[in-house]
């Protein structure tokens, strides 16, 4: 455990994000998951993963500080939780229509080096919610929707997990305008849901008792561009 009487110890900020330090102290993870985006690569090694993901100026953090700053802009690298370590942050939110050609590549190559990645978003403003997921290089699942526009994104892939919870996604390929209308779609809980079942969920973090450090950085050259 860290001492009580030691001070924290900081760092600054890569430049043009200024509103948070960094603290380095090992803390407890910290829950998050809405009105976000992450990442959960299947390792033990924090710095592993913020090498392959292309993360920019890259400082040691914790929990606390490191979620705080990723709302702020750049990117966290979590330590490892339950074997999976999680990449977060506001600005690996959707820039664009077009997710699937954005996140596809960037999926493969991370499941091809770590078995397992994943991607998720969510954003309640406009009803956007991300999941897709892939193995050893092959996409097994890719669904992306924006219920404010109505705008299903991407439906790729066999349903593996939405049906067991309750959420009934038919094959939209043949359905018409107003059959997609009458579909139940995903909420926020739903994306949370889906990364419990695949790895790991991040609004389940402070349920972990290990405490950590992990990494900063102002970007992570894969896979910002993605969704």
């Amino acid at each position: 455990m860290t001492p009580s009487n030691r001070k924290p110890a900081t760092k600054p900020l890569p430049e043009g994000i200024t509103t948070v330090e960094l603290d380095t102290r090992p803390d407890l993870p910290q829950s998050f998951g809405y009105k976000t985006a992450w990442w959960a690569i299947k390792s033990k090694k924090a710095a592993l993963v913020a090498s392959a993901v292309g993360l920019v100026n890259p400082l040691p953090c914790n929990w606390d500080s490191g979620i705080s700053a990723s709302r702020a802009g750049g990117v966290f690298v979590s330590p490892p939780v339950k074997g999976w370590v999680l990449v977060t942050g506001t600005n690996l939110l959707p820039k664009g229509k077009d997710v699937e050609s954005s996140c596809l590549q960037p999926l493969l190559e991370l499941s091809i080096q770590f078995g397992d990645a994943q991607v998720f978003a969510t954003h309640r403003v406009v009803d956007y919610h991300v999941w897709a997921r892939a193995k050893n290089g092959e996409l097994t699942r890719g669904f992306a929707w924006v219920g404010e526009s109505g705008s299903l994104l991407w439906d790729e892939g066999d349903d593996t997990t939405e049906s067991g919870l309750g959420l009934y996604l038919p094959n939209t390929a043949d359905l018409d305008a107003d059959d997609l209308e009458d579909i139940d779609w995903p909420t926020e809980d739903h994306v949370l849901e889906i990364a419990a079942e695949w790895s790991i969920s991040p609004g389940d973090l402070d349920e972990h008792r290990k405490i950590g450090v992990g990494l900063f950085g102002s970007d992570a050259t894969l896979i910002s561009k993605s969704v």
